[in-house]
């Protein structure tokens, strides 16, 4: 008897220390938005505990004796709850938004405990980089919604606050196939794409679209900006951080740290926190936001799991706020995604079939909607499936797909009408020669075939009170944009001269408004172009009737309105290399990754089909930008020719100089001191560099001044020089140097509601031996605009 006496006490005791779970939510008490990596422990012991998923999500296991979960969270007030008050699942716990500010915080002068945590994970970079693996693949989930919200007690906010609380704008769901290979080549194919409204859908929303796959860069690049991350080296000199939180969950311990920029600093920087795991020293969570309110704020949150040994993301969620957008209406406009990582495989070995770094969204795509369904990880929200619905109604009596043709086009600067598209560059152009050019061109578009176009222009200049024309006949033979043969015909007229550029490429808008001395020419040509590899390959010839505008004379002969014929091929080539390629709306876009881009232009004259002139001409550049950490972005080009063979001054090469009062605008990769004719060559070399180091010299909140820096050098040589009489030309053989100092931005106006037009000037001076005015006679004004957010 007392043996079962001692043995009930044995499990009376026992049960008092039985362990029950409890499951829930954290949410925002004003938003009801979940809140992803909240703090969840006991009371009894506050280092032992959970942290909640991206979806605020927890699961905690507790005692009988503990009898309260204590819920933190930054930014927000703590709660206490008692278990007893708690149901096994499905509680709901709100917490209530502070007023608590990291800059509020006294840092005494001893060693930051924080910093030690730090700099181990920076430390720990190499080791928890997805990107320093040999390859891995992965599958990701990635939903994105359009959705607007009115502002309170704004004019239209019940009639805005009914359509919100029903659907959203636009949903999107994805599921790609993501491949690596060290280093920096990335193969990502969507395989399943839905977007509400469309049938066949020209574009996808993928996680990766709005921030990168992990956390680990030195600059995070959010939108197209680049802002210095809080684990890289030396941050603790840029970053304030501060411990929240320590949770130790077995053998390893998980830091919750805070950061922002630290005060009287100017860069652009992040704020949030991130838990730093002890295992490995590696990040577990993040959350990260702008650290400046401005016209669009992003904030982005990532997960991370062990995968066989290592860590990697499990888990995204990305918010964009277009604040006060569509402007005059009330409403700010969201674009929320979330994305889910499957299926992760790390191999020691890039696989071979992979060589470039696309995105691309499969042939097949828009019908897979079972993988969508298959690796949704949570059902569609009721308003999800209302967006959903209605616009499949919609589709019924409308076809939204004519949209896509619209946005196409205008992308491209065209507007579409029917199956035809006209240009909106041909419509006008200023300079010297013609003062006013007025035109109009029109092409065929996709809508009539994806196989070919056919397009002609006329345009007339009230200077010269001359019409000029032109037609072409354009074959894709894959149906895609990047192969192309073409066959076309000009009667038009050419800047004199001949120039080359590299790298980052200028609109040919900008060559309407230079053109001063100019060659009538009657030409017909024929190319074929093609993207291989990470090659941008372009072959072609041309017969062409020249005849000067302008008096000259060459080899003792007059060259005035003298036809002569020139017959050429050409090869042109362009190397960027690592090149991320992305199709969106059958457009090509090419983003470098930090690596050089090499270009070959040659072209050779010939007899053959009448042609005067046999030359060969080989002229080389390279392009390289470079992000500096905390310094801005430094372009560098450089740029070399040499040609061989007599030929007139048509076809000499130009010096790129943009001095014209027809374009009063500073173009990079350019002279801007020098005219668009004032120097000529049969050799030269020349070097570009552009400084911007943005708004890191001053800052204020309605005044943010860009600060750039200009300087350029060249050096060419003009054979033969007493050929060419009655031009006054010369070459830079002594040398031509130009400085110029930019100040952008010094006038702001805010735009759509959250883009910022900025307007600003600069002055440039030509120095050197080449130059044959006094420095002060050299001063050029250039203005300049930008688009920032």
């Amino acid at each position: 008897m007392k043996r079962i006496l001692l043995l009930l006490l044995m499990l009376a005791c026992y049960a008092g220390y039985a362990q029950k779970r409890y499951s829930g939510t954290v949410r925002d008490a004003v938003t009801l938005k979940p809140l992803p990596f909240a703090t969840v422990v006991t009371s009894q012991n506050r280092t032992r505990g959970v942290t909640t998923n991206l979806h605020g999500e927890f699961t905690i296991a507790a005692t009988a004796t503990e009898q309260q979960l204590v819920v933190s969270y930054m930014g927000y007030e703590p709660r206490s709850m008692a278990t007893s008050t708690l149901k096994p699942s499905g509680n709901e716990v709100l917490l209530t938004p502070s007023v608590y500010n990291i800059d509020e915080v006294t840092v005494y002068p001893t060693e930051n405990p924080a910093h030690r945590i730090i700099n181990n994970a920076i430390a720990h970079i190499r080791d928890n980089n997805p990107d320093e693996n040999p390859s891995y693949r992965c599958r990701l989930y990635s939903k994105t919604i359009l959705r607007i919200e009115p502002l309170p007690k704004s004019k239209y906010e019940s009639k805005f606050r009914s359509f919100s609380d029903t659907m959203n704008m636009l949903v999107t769901e994805s599921v790609a196939d993501r491949v690596y290979a060290y280093k920096d080549i990335t193969e990502e194919r969507v395989i399943a794409n839905r977007v509400s409204g469309f049938k066949n859908p020209l574009f996808s929303f993928n996680t990766t679209s709005f921030q990168p796959i992990h956390f680990y860069s030195t600059n995070i690049t959010l939108l197209d900006k680049n802002f210095l991350n809080p684990i890289s080296p030396n941050s603790t000199r840029s970053y304030f951080f501060l411990i929240q939180d320590t949770l130790i969950v077995e053998k390893d311990t998980t830091f919750v740290i805070q950061f922002t920029p630290r005060r009287n600093t100017n860069f652009d920087g992040l704020k949030g926190f991130v838990h730093i795991n002890s295992n490995g020293w590696a990040i577990q969570n993040v959350v990260a936001e702008r650290a400046e309110k401005a016209g669009i704020d992003i904030k982005i949150e990532q997960q991370y799991t062990l995968q066989r040994g290592k860590w990697f993301p499990s888990q995204y969620r990305h918010k964009v706020t277009l604040n006060n957008y569509p402007p005059g209406y009330g409403v700010c406009s969201f674009m929320e995604g979330t994305g889910t990582v499957y299926d992760v495989s790390i191999s020691s070995a890039a696989p071979k079939s992979i060589k470039r770094s696309t995105v691309a969204i499969a042939d097949t795509a828009n019908s897979a909607y079972a993988a969508i369904e298959r690796y949704r990880p949570s059902p569609l929200t009721r308003k999800d499936s209302t967006t959903y619905k209605t616009y499949e109604r919609l589709t019924k009596k409308h076809d939204l797909d004519k949209l896509q043709f619209l946005i196409e086009d205008l992308m491209q600067l065209r507007i579409p009408i029917g199956k035809l598209s006209f240009p909106l560059t041909a419509l006008y152009g200023n300079n010297r020669y013609e003062e006013n050019r007025f035109g109009l061109a029109a092409e065929t578009n996709r809508r009539l075939t994806k196989y070919a176009s056919l397009g002609g222009y006329f345009a007339y200049g009230t200077r010269d009170a001359q019409w000029k024309y032109g037609g072409s006949v354009t074959l894709f033979p894959k149906g895609d944009p990047k192969t192309s043969i073409r066959l076309s015909y000009r009667n038009d007229v050419d800047m004199a001269t001949h120039f080359y550029l590299v790298g980052e490429r200028r609109s040919s808008l900008v060559d309407h408004f230079l053109l001063d001395r100019a060659d009538r020419t009657i030409e017909y040509a024929a190319s074929a172009s093609t993207h291989i590899w990470d090659i941008d390959l372009a072959l072609g010839g041309k017969v062409a009737q020249l005849a000067p505008t302008y008096s000259y004379r060459y080899k003792g002969v007059e060259q005035q309105r003298l036809w002569t014929n020139n017959s050429e091929v050409n090869l042109t080539a362009r190397l960027g290399y690592k090149e991320r390629e992305t199709k969106f709306f059958n457009t090509y876009f090419y983003e470098t990754q930090g690596y050089p881009v090499i270009g070959l232009n040659i072209r050779q004259g010939l007899s053959a089909f009448g042609g005067d002139y046999r030359y060969t001409s080989v002229e080389a550049g390279i392009f390289k930008r470079f992000t500096l950490r905390k310094a801005g972005v430094l372009r560098i080009t450089a740029l070399a020719g040499n040609q061989e063979g007599d030929v007139p001054y048509s076809l000499l090469y130009g010096a790129n100089g943009t001095n014209s009062s027809y374009f009063p605008f500073l173009v990079n990769s350019s002279f801007n001191c020098a005219k668009p004719f004032e120097y000529a060559s049969s050799r030269y070399g020349s070097l570009f560099a552009y400084y911007d180091l943005g708004s890191l010299l001053f800052s204020r909140k309605n005044f943010k001044p860009t600060v750039s820096i200009f300087q350029a050098a060249g050096w060419s040589r003009l054979a033969n020089s007493a050929r060419y009489e009655g031009l006054d030309i010369r070459d830079m053989r002594k040398g031509y140097f130009e400085s110029g100092l930019i100040l952008g931005s010094i006038l702001r106006y805010k735009i759509f509601g959250f883009l910022y037009l900025g307007f600003g000037a600069g002055a440039f001076v030509a120095y050197g031996d080449a130059v044959k005015q006094p420095l002060d006679k050299t001063i050029t004004y250039k203005a300049s605009i930008n688009v920032d957010f």
